[in-house]
């Protein structure tokens, strides 16, 4: 996901456009799912009236507040620190966290709280790496890059605090009720009796529909908006397509399982600080590989700590 946003970025292409196709197809493909086994789309047997209130409401919603997460992050950037702003959304993982423990009475020790300290650490390693890379590349301690290392085009001068901080601080609430809302389902009764092909669906539904109304808001405000040209349409779709289906099916096979076997092992609060993790040490070699970036002290020390931070939380 991080490498075709920061594609799309540099390129300067509708990232808008973009998450609409890229959620056109999971739907598309939730919807393929559900006509090869219709049987196995909902619980078997039904489930209690409330839990197929809050299931659907949440998965919804899930939708709703990923795309505002990414529409404040879009604005806090625009002025602030990217790294630092991406560090401070991402430490939403701490409400799913709180979720579990204050509301599901998943159990909280010292280790545990030694793990999610030592996660969120690891993101804000993270983002000094990138906050520093971005400085090694203009020149300048006001213009770092992003902390995903895209490569985007640095943000112009920073603005202060008061400007971005709120959008930062939004996009973390933003962040936080996404991941409960898709966390929900795996502690109700029979929630977890959804299968995942019907939650990534739900999910990406909820996004589409955030995205869809977006853009025509935008379009009304920008009177003879131009279509992409043909190119960049291409490119977009193409894109779309493969980070789309990649999306899908790793959600489907491994995010919802996972939420569900942590939650059955008594380490349900853990999903998503664990998924950030994760993703934090899976840009790692990513970067180092593919983008050709200089490791950095602070990224590797991120990673490690991140590591350390998942296996303490998962004990």
């Amino acid at each position: 996901m991080g490498a075709a946003v920061g594609y799309v970025e540099r390129r300067g292409y509708d990232l808008v456009l973009y998450q609409i196709l890229l959620c056109a197809v999971c739907v598309a493909l939730g919807l393929a799912g559900w006509l090869a086994a219709p049987g196995a789309f909902f619980p078997e047997g039904g489930a209690p009236a409330l839990t197929w209130a809050l299931v659907i409401v949440a998965l919804l919603l899930c939708g709703v507040f990923n795309y505002l997460m990414n529409v404040m992050m879009g604005q806090a950037m625009k002025s602030g620190p990217n790294a630092i702003v991406w560090a401070i959304i991402q430490s939403g993982l701490v409400y799913p966290f709180l979720m579990g423990s204050l509301v599901f009475g998943v159990p909280t020790g010292p280790r545990r709280l030694c793990g999610i300290a030592l996660i969120i650490a690891s993101v804000f390693l993270y983002a000094a790496r990138g906050n520093a890379a971005g400085n090694a590349a203009s020149g300048s301690d006001s213009q770092p890059a992003r902390a995903d290392g895209s490569g985007a085009p640095p943000a112009p001068r920073q603005a202060p605090l008061r400007r971005w901080i709120p959008a930062a601080l939004l996009g973390m609430l933003f962040c936080g009720i996404n991941q409960c809302a898709a966390n929900l389902p795996s502690y109700l009764e029979r929630g977890s009796d959804f299968s995942s092909t019907f939650r990534t669906f739900a999910i990406y539904f909820g996004l589409l529909a955030a995205a869809l109304a977006d853009r025509a808001f935008r379009r009304r405000r920008v009177a003879g908006r131009a279509a992409p040209p043909p190119g960049q349409l291409r490119a977009l779709t193409a894109w779309a397509v493969g980070v789309g289906a990649l999306s899908f099916l790793s959600t489907k096979f491994f995010t919802f399982p996972g939420l569900d076997a942590l939650e059955r092992l008594g380490a349900g609060s853990m999903g998503y600080p664990v998924m950030v993790a994760a993703c934090i040490i899976g840009f790692f070699p990513y970067g180092a590989l593919v983008l050709h970036e200089r490791i950095d002290t602070r990224q590797a020390a991120g990673a490690v700590i991140g590591l350390a931070g998942i296996l303490l939380g998962c004990l």
